[in-house]
């Protein structure tokens, strides 16, 4: 997923921006591979899996949403 997410910057961001997109992207990557397995260890020890499921959720849904506004930002069509 990582190789994927960077080819899709590559392609879609402007050469002068993309360092700075894959840096973001770096970023998010190594915060989420240290804080999320330690968060979900933690709170799989007071609950079922299922809630962890649960949690996800909202986090799934905010990602398509700002997903449909950075694609759209990478990609030069900004609304006046």
């Amino acid at each position: 997923m990582l190789a994927l997410s960077q080819t899709l910057v590559a392609d879609t961001a402007p050469l002068s921006g993309r360092e700075k997109y894959l840096g973001l992207l770096a970023m998010m990557w190594a915060l989420s591979s240290v804080s999320w397995p330690v968060a979900g260890g933690a709170f799989m020890q007071e609950v079922s899996w299922r809630w962890v499921f649960y949690l996800s959720l909202p986090f799934y849904g905010a990602g398509f949403v700002l997903l449909s506004f950075v694609s759209r930002f990478v990609s030069g069509e900004r609304r006046g």
